[in-house]
C-alpha cells in the first residue's frame, strides 16, 4: 500500500482444502492441519497496513466433513488471540444471496450466512459495534 494506512481491513480468504481452483492461479490449497500456520503471514500483513485503532474483520467459514463441521476455523480465531495477540471484538453474521435449502447429501440445512469475525489491535479502536 506504498506506506499508506486502512482504517479497516476486511478478507475473505480461500477455504481450506475443500474446492478446486484455477491451477494456473498458482494457489495451492492448504489443508484444514496447516491453515493457522498459513494464514500467520496474512494476518501479519494485514497488521502491517492497519492503523493502531483500526479493525479488520475476517469472512469465513469451515466445511463439513464426514457429517462435522471442520474446526479449522475455530483454531484460526483461537490463534489469531492466543498466538498473534489480536483483540476479539465480536462475532456476526454475513449474509449470502441465496435462500437456505436442504443440501442433498450434506449436514442438515445450507446456510445463507458466513460468520464474520472482528479483531483490533487496541481497546480503543474507531468503531465499536454496541449491542
Amino acid at each position: 500500500m506504498a506506506g499508506v494506512s486502512a482504517n479497516v481491513a476486511i478478507t475473505s480468504p480461500p477455504y481450506a482444502t475443500q474446492r478446486e481452483y484455477d491451477p494456473t492461479s498458482g494457489f495451492k490449497p492448504v489443508p484444514p492441519d496447516e491453515y493457522v500456520k498459513w494464514f500467520g503471514a496474512v494476518a501479519a500483513g494485514i497488521e502491517s497496513v492497519l492503523t493502531p485503532d483500526g479493525s479488520y474483520f475476517l469472512n469465513i467459514k469451515a466445511h463439513a466433513d464426514e457429517g462435522e463441521r471442520n474446526l479449522y476455523v475455530m483454531d484460526l480465531v483461537l490463534a489469531h488471540r492466543r498466538q498473534w495477540g489480536w483483540r476479539f471484538v465480536d462475532d456476526s453474521a454475513g449474509g449470502k444471496l441465496t435462500m437456505a435449502c436442504l443440501a442433498v447429501g450434506e449436514i442438515g440445512l445450507r446456510n445463507a450466512w458466513e460468520p464474520v469475525f472482528h479483531f483490533c489491535r487496541q481497546q480503543q479502536i474507531s468503531s465499536v459495534q454496541r449491542r
